[in-house]
């Protein structure tokens, strides 16, 4: 193991803690109900091969369209949850996904956010059981989704295994690659996924021996209560190249993107053609201000 290297791409500092904890928090609701459980789902079916920014818009779209409650999804209907969420990956699996999330959270015999909602209350004693059944039970939701979804819920113990999180224990020596691990259409097989989480303290206790003192604490400020979960957030946050562009702001679509979510404005809904026209647009109108400003640069 190349210490050097591997500092360079996992050591944290107060910043990185930060944007871990900000990342934890995100999607979580004020109070647990079956129906704010019902946002939660929403939000891990549209994170599926999703980038960050992306994934955050065309959520929050739905949040301003009042779709985070079951009966208003089925009276959209398919066609008008279709044309919302056209620019999403899957986008016609995603959308069935929601409508069947919703009809299950309408049916009367479907008690799964209650059975988390008790657990959460007596102390998250079952978050791993229930992550099981999330990911057997609600459409379009896997174990890795349903780890983030207990995740929202304030399920602590479990982290969400991604492909980044298997470079992180396979950088940490705990696995020996991510390849064997991964399949490029299904992602981490369900063995596999539970060997690893199983793996990810142990990983974690080698971070601490690289990276931090044994006999004083590390030289960031850490946020309190260091659970798993925040350890993973902190840790995707340092490494995902969607998430720190969408946070540095550099992409004018970004900028646009982050405007719509701060304020109330909907956007008006654009078929593909019309938002790759306008994106095309955009970029055309900036490169030719920065041509020009070159220019005037160069005539000086």
């Amino acid at each position: 193991m190349d210490v050097s290297s591997v500092r360079r791409k996992w050591y944290m500092d107060t910043h990185d803690w930060k944007k871990g904890h900000d990342m934890h928090l995100e999607g979580q609701v004020e109070e647990l109900t079956k129906e704010s459980m019902f946002s939660i789902a929403v939000y891990c079916i549209l994170s599926s091969k999703q980038d960050y920014t992306n994934h955050i818009f065309y959520y929050s779209q739905l949040g301003k369209r009042g779709l985070f409650v079951p009966e208003t999804v089925l009276n959209t209907g398919k066609d008008k949850l279709g044309e919302i969420l056209s620019g999403v990956v899957y986008p016609y699996e995603k959308v069935q996904y929601i409508i069947d999330a919703a009809e299950m959270w309408l049916d009367s015999s479907f008690d799964l956010p209650e059975r988390i909602i008790e657990d959460v209350n007596n102390g998250n004693g079952k978050q791993f059981e229930h992550r099981d059944e999330i990911a057997k039970t609600i459409p379009g939701i896997g174990k890795k989704n349903a780890s983030f979804m207990q995740n929202k819920c304030g399920a602590e113990k479990v982290p969400v295994i991604d492909t980044n999180m298997l470079s992180f224990l396979a950088d940490m020596g705990v696995i020996s690659g991510k390849k064997e691990y991964t399949d490029s259409v299904r992602g981490i097989s369900g063995k596999k996924y539970n060997e690893c989480e199983m793996l990810f303290p142990e990983a974690i206790d080698i971070y601490k021996s690289l990276f931090w003192d044994e006999t004083t604490l590390p030289d960031c400020i850490l946020p309190e209560n260091l659970t798993i979960a925040l350890w993973q957030a902190a840790l995707w946050c340092k490494v995902s190249t969607g998430y720190n562009r969408s946070v540095k702001r550099a992409d004018p679509r970004i900028l646009e993107v982050r405007y719509l979510i701060d304020s109330n404005e909907i956007e008006p809904i654009m078929t593909p053609h019309e938002r790759k026209a306008r994106k095309t647009r955009h970029f055309r109108k900036t490169n030719i201000q920065e041509t020009s400003k070159t220019t005037q640069m160069c005539l000086c």
